[in-house]
């Protein structure tokens, strides 16, 4: 768990200067105004944002890692037809609602979510009964969990497939 606090806290910080220096350029390009898909080949637009399923299970920390070497975070969500589009992006990849990490974390401090891109966690999705820190050791965020396909707090160090998302390069 430490581990996790310290990677999340490197990862939050990086995010946050590049987010600030993306903040300090212009405006969004005509290209994203036509309304063309400007993500990379892979990737799905939703909004100004491109998002990518990757189903190759790994810990939470090593998600975020490979997302971060394609210039991406794990997913952060901030409206339910946004998560609904996640959804539907890991069910056209699996033909099925596979549980899937996001980039929600409480690692820093208990039950204080963050996103690991640096945004607002505005949008909450938690399944019922949830997040309920399991035997004190769940700190990650896992989507399509039960029935009613929500979020929940699992384990970071298990694996699951992730979704990363990256802003549009305007």
């Amino acid at each position: 768990v430490a581990l996790i606090l310290i990677k999340l806290g490197q990862i939050m910080h990086l995010e946050g200067e590049a987010q600030a220096q993306q903040e300090a350029g212009g405006s969004m390009s005509d290209d994203f105004v036509e309304g063309r898909n400007l993500c990379p080949p892979g990737w799905s637009m939703y909004g100004n944002r491109c998002f990518n399923f990757f189903n190759s299970p790994r810990p939470w920390i090593q998600a975020e890692h490979f997302c971060l070497q394609s210039g991406a975070n794990l997913a952060s969500v901030h409206s339910l037809d946004e998560y609904k589009f996640m959804q539907d992006l890991v069910l056209a990849r699996t033909g099925e609602y596979t549980r899937t990490w996001i980039g929600g974390s409480d690692a820093i401090q208990n039950n204080v979510w963050m996103w690991s891109d640096g945004s607002r966690f505005d949008f909450q999705g938690w399944g019922w009964g949830e997040p309920n820190n399991h035997q004190g050791r769940e700190s990650c965020v896992e989507i399509n969990y039960g029935g009613d396909k929500r979020w929940n707090d699992w384990a970071c160090e298990d694996q699951f497939p992730f979704v990363c998302v990256k802003k549009l390069n305007c």
